[in-house]
C-alpha cells in the first residue's frame, strides 16, 4: 500500500520530509519558522542599502552591478529574479555553474533566457 502524501500548501514540502509537521491551514514547521526569523526584517531598508553600496561602484567602468551564480536550483534563481527586479535585466550577470547534469544546465539556460539577462559558463572539473 503507498503512503498518502501530504504537501505544506505554501511550499509544497512533502509529509515524508524530516521532522515535518503541519498546522491547521496546512502550513508546515519550515514555513511557520521562516516567517519568525525573517517577519522582523525591515526589507524596503535592505534594499535602499543595496541601492547604495551599488551606487558608490557604479560608472567606475563595469556594466553590470551583480553577478549571480546559477546552478539551476531554486535559491540561484529566485535571487537572480528579485535582483532582476530591483536593478533591472541589464545590470545583472549570470554565470552558469553547472553541475555536470545536463537538467540543471538546461534550466539555469532556460532562467537565463526568461530573465533576458546576458551570462557566460564556467565549467568546473572535479
Amino acid at each position: 500500500m503507498v503512503e498518502e502524501i501530504t504537501r505544506c500548501t505554501r511550499c509544497i514540502l512533502p509529509s515524508n520530509y524530516p521532522n515535518i509537521d503541519f498546522d491547521e491551514k496546512g502550513e508546515c514547521r519550515v514555513c511557520r519558522e521562516f516567517d519568525e526569523k525573517y517577519a522582523k526584517i525591515d526589507w524596503k531598508a535592505r534594499e535602499a542599502k543595496l541601492h547604495k553600496i551599488l551606487k558608490r561602484y557604479r560608472g567606475k567602468g563595469e556594466k553590470y552591478d551583480v553577478m549571480v551564480p546559477f546552478s539551476g536550483g531554486k535559491d540561484s534563481s529566485v535571487v537572480a529574479a528579485l535582483l532582476v527586479e530591483a536593478l533591472g535585466k541589464d545590470r545583472v550577470l549570470g554565470v552558469l555553474m553547472p553541475k555536470g547534469i545536463q537538467d540543471d544546465i538546461d534550466m539555469a539556460k532556460l532562467l537565463v533566457d526568461h530573465l533576458g539577462i546576458k551570462s557566460f559558463t564556467v565549467n568546473i572539473k572535479a
